[in-house]
């Protein structure tokens, strides 16, 4: 079972101290001060469905060729749900996943666990 106040509590201390605040302004050391209550309100509004993410901060980075690449800075409190939502779902994942998807070799890509599920699981059309 997920203890959801450990799930944010630990999401939250996941998130990188020294990262850029986004359009909330709210640094991690800030939203450190009073984080029990603050955690808790978060977790009441996501579990009423009063909850919204905020618009992410743009931000762009060079490239090499001259280019440049869009990044989105999430908020601090949605990159804690985002954290959050992330365990929760991995958890469910590794419960149901079966044993045999976690054999195939990573460098062996996409195709070959394809080819792999149609020879083990044959379907006909």
């Amino acid at each position: 079972m997920v203890n959801a106040g450990e799930t944010n509590r630990s999401s939250f201390c996941a998130l990188k101290r020294d990262a850029a605040p986004a359009v909330d302004g709210v640094p991690w050391t800030e939203y450190e001060t009073g984080l029990g209550e603050r955690l808790k309100d978060l977790h009441s509004r996501v579990h009423r469905g009063t909850y919204r993410a905020q618009p992410s901060k743009r931000a762009y980075i060079p490239k090499a060729d001259g280019r440049q690449r869009p990044l989105e800075i999430a908020a601090l409190e949605d990159k804690i749900v985002q954290h959050a939502v992330m365990t929760v779902l991995n958890l469910i994942y590794e419960a149901t996943s079966s044993v045999s998807s976690q054999l195939i070799p990573r460098e062996e890509g996409s195709a070959f666990a394809c080819g792999l599920t149609a020879t083990k699981y044959p379907m006909e059309w």
